[in-house]
Protein backbone atom coordinates (compact mmCIF):
# COMPACT_ATOMS: atom_id res chain seq x y z
CA UNK A 1 0.00 0.00 0.00
CA UNK A 2 1.87 2.85 -1.22
CA UNK A 3 0.79 6.65 0.16
CA UNK A 4 -0.38 9.50 -2.17
CA UNK A 5 0.54 12.91 -1.70
CA UNK A 6 -0.71 13.28 1.59
CA UNK A 7 -0.25 16.96 1.96
CA UNK A 8 -2.04 18.13 -1.52
CA UNK A 9 -4.93 15.84 -0.53
CA UNK A 10 -4.85 16.90 3.34
CA UNK A 11 -4.29 20.96 1.84
CA UNK A 12 -7.55 20.30 -0.34
CA UNK A 13 -9.69 18.25 2.41
CA UNK A 14 -9.02 20.82 5.07
CA UNK A 15 -9.99 23.63 3.15
CA UNK A 16 -13.14 21.50 2.32
CA UNK A 17 -14.13 20.74 5.67
CA UNK A 18 -13.11 24.39 7.34
CA UNK A 19 -15.74 25.61 4.43
CA UNK A 20 -18.29 23.30 5.59
CA UNK A 21 -17.48 23.93 9.15
CA UNK A 22 -17.55 27.99 9.20
CA UNK A 23 -21.02 27.67 7.38
CA UNK A 24 -22.00 25.03 9.94
CA UNK A 25 -25.58 26.12 11.58
CA UNK A 26 -28.28 24.12 13.79
CA UNK A 27 -31.66 23.40 12.04
CA UNK A 28 -33.65 24.19 14.71
CA UNK A 29 -32.39 25.75 18.28
CA UNK A 30 -34.67 22.23 19.62
CA UNK A 31 -32.31 19.98 17.46
CA UNK A 32 -29.26 21.61 18.06
CA UNK A 33 -27.20 18.51 17.16
CA UNK A 34 -28.53 18.84 13.69
CA UNK A 35 -26.66 20.57 10.65
CA UNK A 36 -27.58 21.53 7.39
CA UNK A 37 -26.23 19.33 4.49
CA UNK A 38 -27.08 21.15 1.38
CA UNK A 39 -24.86 19.42 -1.22
CA UNK A 40 -26.25 17.37 -3.75
CA UNK A 41 -23.00 15.87 -4.88
CA UNK A 42 -21.81 12.95 -2.68
CA UNK A 43 -18.41 13.95 -2.17
CA UNK A 44 -19.37 17.56 -1.21
CA UNK A 45 -21.59 16.18 0.92
CA UNK A 46 -19.34 13.72 2.50
CA UNK A 47 -17.03 17.50 3.06
CA UNK A 48 -20.06 18.76 4.67
CA UNK A 49 -20.82 16.01 7.10
CA UNK A 50 -17.23 15.72 8.17
CA UNK A 51 -17.58 19.54 9.02
CA UNK A 52 -20.72 18.59 11.45
CA UNK A 53 -18.62 15.70 12.57
CA UNK A 54 -15.61 17.66 13.70
CA UNK A 55 -18.18 20.76 14.81
CA UNK A 56 -19.93 18.70 17.48
CA UNK A 57 -17.19 15.59 18.23
CA UNK A 58 -13.82 17.83 17.89
CA UNK A 59 -11.74 19.11 15.38
CA UNK A 60 -9.20 16.76 15.11
CA UNK A 61 -11.68 13.62 14.74
CA UNK A 62 -10.72 11.25 11.75
CA UNK A 63 -13.16 11.81 8.74
CA UNK A 64 -13.79 9.77 5.29
CA UNK A 65 -14.23 12.36 2.68
CA UNK A 66 -15.29 9.15 0.22
CA UNK A 67 -18.73 7.36 0.69
CA UNK A 68 -18.65 4.32 -1.42
CA UNK A 69 -21.40 4.91 -2.85
CA UNK A 70 -22.40 4.57 -6.75
CA UNK A 71 -26.19 5.99 -6.77
CA UNK A 72 -28.28 7.56 -3.87
CA UNK A 73 -27.48 9.83 -1.41
CA UNK A 74 -25.08 9.54 1.77
CA UNK A 75 -26.57 10.51 5.05
CA UNK A 76 -25.47 10.30 8.51
CA UNK A 77 -25.81 10.52 12.03
CA UNK A 78 -23.77 9.93 15.26
CA UNK A 79 -24.39 8.51 18.94
CA UNK A 80 -22.32 9.57 21.83
CA UNK A 81 -19.25 12.02 22.55
CA UNK A 82 -16.07 13.02 21.81
CA UNK A 83 -14.52 9.56 23.51
CA UNK A 84 -17.01 6.88 22.47
CA UNK A 85 -18.82 7.71 19.30
CA UNK A 86 -20.38 5.58 16.11
CA UNK A 87 -21.26 7.56 12.96
CA UNK A 88 -23.38 5.21 10.74
CA UNK A 89 -23.89 6.22 7.40
CA UNK A 90 -27.00 5.54 5.03
CA UNK A 91 -28.32 5.22 1.55
CA UNK A 92 -31.52 7.12 0.42
CA UNK A 93 -32.86 8.88 -3.03
CA UNK A 94 -33.35 12.08 -0.64
CA UNK A 95 -30.49 13.77 1.35
CA UNK A 96 -30.91 14.68 4.95
CA UNK A 97 -29.72 17.01 7.16
CA UNK A 98 -26.92 15.37 9.56
CA UNK A 99 -28.35 13.86 12.65
CA UNK A 100 -31.43 13.94 11.13
CA UNK A 101 -33.63 11.98 13.60
CA UNK A 102 -35.13 9.72 10.79
CA UNK A 103 -31.63 8.37 10.26
CA UNK A 104 -31.81 6.48 13.50
CA UNK A 105 -34.30 3.96 11.45
CA UNK A 106 -32.18 3.76 8.48
CA UNK A 107 -30.03 0.78 7.64
CA UNK A 108 -26.37 1.79 7.58
CA UNK A 109 -24.22 0.68 4.94
CA UNK A 110 -20.80 1.82 6.68
CA UNK A 111 -19.83 2.71 10.24
CA UNK A 112 -16.93 4.53 11.95
CA UNK A 113 -16.64 4.46 15.33
CA UNK A 114 -14.03 5.86 18.05
CA UNK A 115 -13.58 3.82 21.69
CA UNK A 116 -11.25 5.62 24.28
CA UNK A 117 -9.21 3.33 26.80
CA UNK A 118 -7.64 3.79 29.85
CA UNK A 119 -4.47 3.72 27.95
CA UNK A 120 -2.59 3.35 24.56
CA UNK A 121 -1.54 -0.35 25.78
CA UNK A 122 -5.09 -1.04 26.05
CA UNK A 123 -5.97 0.29 22.77
CA UNK A 124 -2.90 -1.69 21.08
CA UNK A 125 -3.71 -4.79 22.82
CA UNK A 126 -7.32 -4.01 20.79
CA UNK A 127 -6.56 -4.85 17.64
CA UNK A 128 -7.04 -7.99 15.86
CA UNK A 129 -3.22 -7.74 14.40
CA UNK A 130 -0.94 -10.31 13.43
CA UNK A 131 3.26 -9.92 13.11
CA UNK A 132 3.31 -12.74 10.81
CA UNK A 133 5.53 -14.92 13.04
CA UNK A 134 2.64 -16.79 13.51
CA UNK A 135 2.34 -17.66 9.67
CA UNK A 136 6.05 -18.03 9.22
CA UNK A 137 6.69 -21.67 7.43
CA UNK A 138 2.88 -21.70 5.82
CA UNK A 139 3.15 -21.47 1.73
CA UNK A 140 3.47 -18.18 0.01
CA UNK A 141 0.99 -16.47 -2.12
CA UNK A 142 2.69 -13.32 -4.44
CA UNK A 143 -0.03 -10.29 -3.97
CA UNK A 144 1.27 -7.91 -5.91
CA UNK A 145 2.45 -4.71 -5.60
CA UNK A 146 5.55 -6.24 -3.60
CA UNK A 147 3.55 -7.94 -1.01
CA UNK A 148 3.70 -11.56 -0.53
CA UNK A 149 0.93 -13.27 1.98
CA UNK A 150 0.98 -17.14 3.62
CA UNK A 151 -1.39 -19.53 2.95
CA UNK A 152 -2.86 -21.38 6.10
CA UNK A 153 -6.15 -23.80 6.23
CA UNK A 154 -7.42 -24.80 9.60
CA UNK A 155 -10.92 -26.39 10.32
CA UNK A 156 -11.88 -25.92 6.84
CA UNK A 157 -11.37 -22.42 6.73
CA UNK A 158 -8.81 -20.69 4.68
CA UNK A 159 -6.80 -17.76 5.69
CA UNK A 160 -4.41 -15.44 3.56
CA UNK A 161 -1.88 -13.14 5.54
CA UNK A 162 0.19 -10.23 5.06
CA UNK A 163 1.49 -7.47 6.77
CA UNK A 164 2.15 -3.84 5.18
CA UNK A 165 4.07 -0.99 7.28
CA UNK A 166 1.95 -1.22 10.70
CA UNK A 167 -1.57 -2.80 8.93
CA UNK A 168 -1.95 -6.51 8.84
CA UNK A 169 -4.52 -7.55 6.59
CA UNK A 170 -5.74 -10.82 7.00
CA UNK A 171 -8.81 -12.35 4.42
CA UNK A 172 -10.68 -15.63 5.69
CA UNK A 173 -12.68 -17.69 3.64
CA UNK A 174 -15.46 -19.22 5.10
CA UNK A 175 -16.69 -22.28 2.39
CA UNK A 176 -15.18 -23.52 -0.60
CA UNK A 177 -14.05 -19.98 -2.31
CA UNK A 178 -10.33 -19.63 -2.44
CA UNK A 179 -9.26 -15.72 -0.31
CA UNK A 180 -6.10 -15.11 -2.94
CA UNK A 181 -8.23 -13.66 -5.39
CA UNK A 182 -9.90 -11.43 -2.71
CA UNK A 183 -6.42 -10.84 -0.93
CA UNK A 184 -4.97 -9.52 -4.59
CA UNK A 185 -8.19 -7.64 -4.99
CA UNK A 186 -7.68 -5.37 -1.60
CA UNK A 187 -3.78 -4.88 -2.61
CA UNK A 188 -4.79 -3.44 -5.78
CA UNK A 189 -7.04 -1.63 -4.62
CA UNK A 190 -4.98 -0.14 -1.80
CA UNK A 191 -1.97 0.20 -4.11
CA UNK A 192 -1.02 3.90 -4.39
CA UNK A 193 -3.46 5.20 -1.70
CA UNK A 194 -3.23 6.64 1.79
CA UNK A 195 -4.90 4.20 4.78
CA UNK A 196 -4.78 5.95 8.27
CA UNK A 197 -1.71 5.84 9.95
CA UNK A 198 -2.01 4.18 13.52
CA UNK A 199 0.17 4.78 16.98
CA UNK A 200 1.77 1.57 16.78
CA UNK A 201 -0.52 -0.95 14.72
CA UNK A 202 -3.49 -1.48 12.53
CA UNK A 203 -5.88 -4.15 10.80
CA UNK A 204 -7.93 -5.39 8.05
CA UNK A 205 -9.94 -8.42 8.50
CA UNK A 206 -12.16 -9.57 5.47
CA UNK A 207 -14.25 -12.65 5.44
CA UNK A 208 -15.33 -14.16 2.24
CA UNK A 209 -18.27 -16.70 1.89
CA UNK A 210 -20.95 -17.72 4.18
CA UNK A 211 -21.16 -15.63 7.14
CA UNK A 212 -19.61 -12.63 5.35
CA UNK A 213 -21.65 -9.10 6.46
CA UNK A 214 -21.92 -6.17 8.46
CA UNK A 215 -19.80 -7.42 11.32
CA UNK A 216 -17.12 -9.42 9.21
CA UNK A 217 -15.81 -6.83 6.97
CA UNK A 218 -13.56 -4.32 9.49
CA UNK A 219 -10.61 -2.21 9.38
CA UNK A 220 -8.89 -0.89 12.35
CA UNK A 221 -6.14 1.38 13.68
CA UNK A 222 -5.05 2.85 17.36
CA UNK A 223 -4.39 6.48 18.04
CA UNK A 224 -3.01 7.30 21.50
CA UNK A 225 -5.40 5.57 23.37
CA UNK A 226 -8.19 5.61 21.27
CA UNK A 227 -8.87 2.57 18.82
CA UNK A 228 -10.84 4.07 15.51
CA UNK A 229 -12.70 1.16 13.52
CA UNK A 230 -14.77 1.23 10.23
CA UNK A 231 -17.34 -1.51 9.38
CA UNK A 232 -19.22 -1.88 6.04
CA UNK A 233 -20.88 -4.86 4.60
CA UNK A 234 -19.40 -4.21 1.42
CA UNK A 235 -15.13 -5.05 0.69
CA UNK A 236 -15.25 -2.36 -2.01
CA UNK A 237 -17.15 0.30 0.25
CA UNK A 238 -14.91 -0.48 3.28
CA UNK A 239 -11.72 -0.07 1.01
CA UNK A 240 -12.74 3.09 -0.21
CA UNK A 241 -14.19 4.97 2.61
CA UNK A 242 -11.25 3.74 4.99
CA UNK A 243 -8.44 4.66 2.45
CA UNK A 244 -10.33 8.39 1.98
CA UNK A 245 -9.93 8.55 6.11
CA UNK A 246 -7.93 11.95 7.27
Amino acid sequence: MKKIKKLTITAITALAVATATSSLTPVHAEEAQQAAIEATNNDKRMAQIGGAIRHFLGDKTPIAFKSGLKSGKVNAYYEGDSNNFTVYYSKAKEGKNFNDPSLKDATSYVTIEKKTYASATEAKSAINYSNGQAQMGLPKIQLGSGLTGTLDNANGQKFIHWNSGKWSMTVRSTGSQDPTKTARKIVNKLAGNYLPQPSSRAAGNFVIGQGSGMQKQVMSWDKGNAVYTVKASDLNTLLTFTSSVQ
